[in-house]
C-alpha cells in the first residue's frame, strides 16, 4: 500500500475528474424524498424507519439478521439513551457483549446500521473443507457526504429523543469509523445534548499503515481522491484477510463472527476517509479557537489562521464555551496501524482544553495486544487468548468490557497506570490500567 504514495500526486489529479456513480445520485435522492416522511414521526419509528430504508438491498444473498439495528429497553423505568456506532464493515452486532450490561443498569440502547453493511456474503464450496467468501460491495458508500447525511439523521433521532425524554441524560459511543461518526454527531448537534461520550480508537484519519502520519499531513486529502484509480491498476479489492473470511466458513465455531464483513473496494474507503477528514479538520478548527494547533506545519499554519480570525470575532461577541455537562473518555490502543494514532494524540492535547478540566474526562492507550477491536470474541482467531475480557484474569476484577460500560451508565473514568513507551506517536501517554493478572 505504501507504493500508492509515489503516485499521489497523479492520481489525485486524475482521480479528481471521476464523478459520483448513479449509486451515490439514488442514495441522496432517495434520502430528499423520504425526508418529510420522518418529520412526523416519534424518535423510535423514526429510527426504525431509517433502519429499514438502510437495510434495503438488492444482494440476491440479502441482509444478514445478525446485523439486524436495534433499540432495546431496559426493564423498569430508563434512566435515558446510550447510542452505540459500530465501525467500518462491521454491524450492530458487534456490542453484543457491552449491551446487556448497559441495559441492566437501566439504559435504553439504540445501535443503527452504517449504510450499505450488514449484507450476506456469498460462499461457494472449493473442495472438500475449503470455500471462497465473497462479499457484496455493491451498497457500500462511495463519497464521504454519505456517511454526513447518515449522521445528520441520527442527529435528528437524538433531538427528538431529548425532546420526547426531557431531563434524561443521553450518552454517545463509537468505534474506528464509528467513532468518527459520534464526533461528527458530537461536533454539530445541539449544545448540551450529550452529557457523555466515549470514543474507542477513532478513525480521524488514513492509517499510518498507509504512510500518512502527521509530518506528511497533506496526504490525508490525496490519498483518498487516489484511491480509486489506484483500483484501475490493481484488483481493486480491500480485505481483512482470510481469517476473517474463515468465520464465515460453514462448520466455523466462531457461526460466521458478529456479522460484518472483510472485503471492500477501494472506492469505498475513499468514502470511509473523505469522511474522517471533514471531522478531524471540523475538530482541529475548534481546538484552535482554544488555541490548540495539532498535526503539521500546513495544519498548524491553517490552525493560527483560525485562532487569529477567532479572536477577531470575540471583540464583538462572547466565546464559544464547551457544555459544562460534558464529560468524554478517549480510548487508543497502542500500535493500531488501523487508524492514524498521531491524530488521536493530537485529539487528547484538544480535549484537555474543550473539556471541563475535572476527574469526569480521561485518555488513555490500551496496550498493543489488545488490537483495533477488542470486544468482539466471534471475530478473532479461534485460538487467541483474550484474557481482558476475563474479570478474574484482569487486576482489579473488572474486564475491558465492564470498564467501558462504567463510563457510559455511570460516569467512572478508565484507570490509568504508567505511560506509553513502545508506541512513538504515544510516548508518554497514559496507559489504560488493563493488566492481566498474574
Amino acid at each position: 500500500m505504501r507504493a500508492i504514495l509515489f503516485l499521489c500526486p497523479f492520481l489525485a489529479l486524475t482521480g479528481a475528474l471521476r464523478r459520483s456513480s448513479s449509486k451515490s445520485d439514488l442514495f441522496f435522492h432517495r434520502r430528499r424524498r423520504s425526508a418529510s416522511r420522518y418529520e412526523r414521526m416519534s424518535w423510535k419509528t423514526h429510527f426504525n424507519e431509517y433502519m429499514s430504508d438502510l437495510k434495503t438491498t438488492s444482494n440476491p444473498d440479502g441482509f444478514n439478521a445478525k446485523c439486524e439495528p436495534f433499540v432495546k429497553e431496559p426493564a423498569g423505568t430508563s434512566r435515558g439513551l446510550i447510542l452505540l456506532s459500530h465501525g467500518y464493515t462491521a454491524c450492530p452486532n458487534f456490542w453484543a457483549l457491552l449491551t446487556p450490561k448497559l441495559l441492566a443498569k437501566g439504559w435504553t440502547v439504540m445501535a443503527p446500521l452504517l449504510p450499505g453493511h450488514g449484507r450476506n456474503p456469498k460462499i461457494q464450496s472449493n473442495g472438500s473443507s475449503s470455500y471462497i467468501v465473497t462479499d457484496y460491495s455493491a451498497d457500500l458508500p462511495l463519497r464521504g457526504e454519505e456517511y454526513e447525511t447518515y449522521s445528520k439523521e441520527l442527529m435528528v433521532i437524538a433531538g427528538k429523543y431529548k425532546t420526547a425524554n426531557s431531563g434524561k441524560k443521553m450518552v454517545l459511543n463509537g468505534i474506528s469509523h464509528g467513532g468518527s461518526i459520534a464526533l461528527y454527531l458530537a461536533m454539530n448537534g445541539e449544545v448540551g445534548t450529550w452529557d457523555r461520550i466515549q470514543l474507542m480508537n477513532p478513525m480521524l484519519a488514513p492509517p499510518t499503515s498507509m504512510g500518512a502520519d502527521f509530518g506528511l499531513s497533506f496526504l490525508r486529502y490525496i490519498i483518498p481522491q487516489a484511491l480509486p484509480v489506484w483500483g484501475f491498476l490493481t484488483d481493486n479489492r480491500m480485505t481483512w484477510g482470510e481469517e476473517c473470511d474463515r468465520t464465515r466458513w460453514p462448520g466455523d465455531p466462531r457461526k460466521g463472527g458478529t456479522g460484518g464483513i472483510c472485503q471492500f473496494n477501494l472506492e469505498n474507503f475513499r468514502g470511509v476517509l473523505e469522511f474522517g477528514n471533514v471531522v478531524e479538520g471540523d475538530a482541529r478548527q475548534r481546538a484552535a479557537k482554544m488555541g490548540v494547533f495539532t498535526g503539521g506545519l500546513i495544519d498548524r499554519i491553517k490552525g493560527i489562521w483560525d485562532l487569529l480570525k477567532h479572536k477577531t470575532w470575540e471583540i464583538a461577541t462572547n466565546p464559544d464555551k464547551p457544555p459544562t455537562n460534558l464529560r468524554v473518555q478517549l480510548l487508543t490502543t497502542s500500535n493500531d496501524n488501523s487508524i492514524s494514532n498521531e491524530r488521536v494524540h493530537f485529539m487528547a492535547a484538544a480535549m484537555r482544553k474543550l473539556v471541563v478540566p475535572d476527574a469526569g474526562s480521561r485518555y488513555c492507550s490500551m496496550d498493543a495486544p489488545l488490537g483495533h477491536t477488542y470486544i468482539n470474541p466471534p471475530d478473532k482467531p479461534v485460538d487467541l487468548d483474550m484474557w481482558w475480557l476475563d474479570s478474574s484474569r484482569v487486576a482489579g476484577g473488572k474486564n475491558v468490557v465492564e470498564l467501558l460500560a462504567s463510563f457510559l451508565t455511570d460516569g467512572e473514568v478508565m484507570p490509568v497506570r504508567g505511560t506509553i513507551q513502545a508506541d512513538s506517536s504515544l510516548k508518554g501517554d497514559p496507559r489504560c490500567d488493563v493488566t492481566q493478572r498474574r
